[in-house]
């Protein structure tokens, strides 16, 4: 990996915090910080880094399938990584990255930008998802397990 697809990891980060507002970081009413699910914040920023690599925009194929088969393979579900920090390791990357993928594949790369924003708009994860994809998030999370594990599924996940 170049050093640009790191910076614009690094870079979303940044963006984030900015859209949703959370500089100094905010905390919830149950003590977790604001700024999150924890998959949603690297799945995002692993989005962007992809846009900087060969990997275009819209994923198809091989290229798809690629990205989904490590997402696969792991053992940790979204809900496993919602909480701060819980995004660690390689797979758990993979998974996040998925996630975010399937999320822009359908609503448009812009919507998860558009996440953070009503992340601050709102001051809460739940309205803020519903509100940016039309969809619960734990809804979402579940159906992630299905989506995951079939090629067919997921493929089409994005063109609903």
């Amino acid at each position: 990996v170049g050093v640009l697809p790191v910076v614009a990891h690094e870079f979303m980060h940044q963006v984030q915090y900015e859209l949703a507002a959370d500089t100094p970081p905010r905390l919830r009413a149950d003590g977790t910080l604001l700024l999150g699910p924890e998959w949603m914040v690297e799945g995002s920023a692993e989005f962007l880094e992809l846009q900087f690599t060969s990997t275009p925009t819209l994923v198809e194929g091989p290229a798809f399938f690629n990205l989904q088969t490590p997402a696969r393979r792991s053992r940790k579900t979204l809900e496993d990584l919602r909480e701060n920090g819980s995004v660690a390791s390689r797979s758990d990357y993979h998974v996040a990255r998925f996630a975010a993928l399937l999320l822009a594949q359908k609503h448009g790369g812009r919507a998860l930008f558009d996440y953070f924003e009503a992340l601050g708009r709102f001051g809460d994860q739940g309205l803020a998802f519903q509100s940016v994809f039309g969809e619960d998030m734990a809804t979402f999370e579940a159906r992630f397990e299905d989506l995951r594990r079939d090629y067919g599924a997921a493929s089409a996940y994005g063109r609903e």
